[in-house]
């Protein structure tokens, strides 16, 4: 069985249509099996949303999917970023974690109902009661 994956490329200072204009054999060959993306992390000039082309203010609106208004993260220092927007990687670990957390309580039940009897239920009749599982 083939696990989907995912990779984010970020290229630090390389303008995306510099990228379209030259050859890239590699990235054409990752591309071609997936896709290709622009990421806008600039926000609205003169508005809440307005970012500063840094790369730690625009690597954390990439990461969390929020403005720097948000994120708190204006220049490369950092100096107090809001934690409380939850980044890629913290939500792919709970998707992870909650996946595995019902795949084992459905097991668990399962065993449990399979303990009840002396000879072994068919899956048919598994499939058809409902899962006590607390």
């Amino acid at each position: 069985m083939t696990v989907p994956k995912t990779l984010f490329v970020v290229m630090d200072g390389i303008p995306t249509d510099v990228i379209e204009r030259v050859a890239t054999p590699n990235l054409d060959q990752i591309t071609a099996s997936g896709g290709f993306g622009r990421a806008y992390v600039g926000g609205e000039t003169g508005g809440a949303s307005e970012s500063p082309t840094i790369s730690a203010v625009g690597y954390q609106s990439l990461l969390t999917g929020t403005w720097a208004n948000k994120h708190q993260v204006f220049d490369n220092e950092a100096a107090s970023p809001n934690y409380a927007y939850w980044d890629i990687f913290r939500m792919a670990v709970i998707s992870w974690i909650i996946t595995w957390m019902a795949l084992s309580m459905m097991l668990s039940a399962f065993q449990k109902i399979g303990r009840r009897r002396t000879s072994k239920p068919s899956m048919a009749t598994l499939l058809s009661r409902p899962l006590s599982i607390f």
